[in-house]
C-alpha cells in the first residue's frame, strides 16, 4: 500500500475530515510525500500539499517520522476549516473531546464513495492531482464503482 488514510468524525454540512498521505518516495536525493486534506462533502476544502525533504537532512529519520510531519500539515488544514465553521467543536477538539484523526483502512475511501459521502468532484480532483500511481489507480477504481444511494448524504 503506497498511501494511508486518516479520518475524523462527521461534521454536519461538511462530511468527514480526511487526510490521505502517500508513502515517502526517494527521487533525486529528495524524499517527497503528498498530503491530500479535505472534508468529504466540500470540494472547496481540498488542499494538496507536497512536502519535500532533502535526503541528506533526513538521513537517519524514519519514513514514519516524515509521514508524521506531513500528517501534521493535513491536520492543520482540516483544523483551520473546523475553527472557522464550528468554534464549539474546534474548542472541544482542542480540549480532547472528539474530532480526532484515526488511521483507517484505504477501503474507508470506497465506503465514503458507496454511501455517497465523498463527492465525485473530490474523487476526480484527487485522481488528477496525485503523482502517486497507486493512489490514482485506486481513485479510478473507486470512481468506477456504483453508489448504494443516489441521495447526497452531506
Amino acid at each position: 500500500m503506497s498511501f494511508k488514510v486518516f479520518a475524523t468524525d462527521y461534521l454536519s454540512g461538511y462530511g468527514y475530515g480526511v487526510v490521505i498521505l502517500t508513502v515517502p518516495v526517494l527521487s533525486a536525493n529528495t524524499h517527497t510525500i503528498e498530503c491530500h486534506a479535505f472534508f468529504s462533502g466540500r470540494l472547496d476544502s481540498y488542499s494538496l500539499t507536497t512536502l519535500s525533504f532533502d535526503s541528506e537532512v533526513t538521513q537517519g529519520v524514519s519514513d514514519s517520522d516524515l509521514a508524521e510531519s506531513a500528517l501534521a500539515q493535513g491536520k492543520e488544514h482540516i483544523h483551520s476549516i473546523l475553527s472557522a465553521v464550528s468554534q464549539i467543536q474546534y474548542q472541544g477538539m482542542l480540549a480532547g473531546f472528539g474530532f480526532s484523526f484515526r488511521e483507517k483502512d484505504k477501503s474507508h475511501i470506497l465506503q465514503l464513495h458507496l454511501r455517497n459521502f465523498l463527492s465525485p468532484d473530490l474523487e476526480q480532483r484527487i485522481e488528477s492531482s496525485s503523482a502517486d500511481r497507486d493512489l490514482r489507480s485506486f481513485m479510478a477504481t473507486v470512481r468506477a464503482a456504483g453508489r448504494i444511494t443516489s441521495e447526497r448524504k452531506i
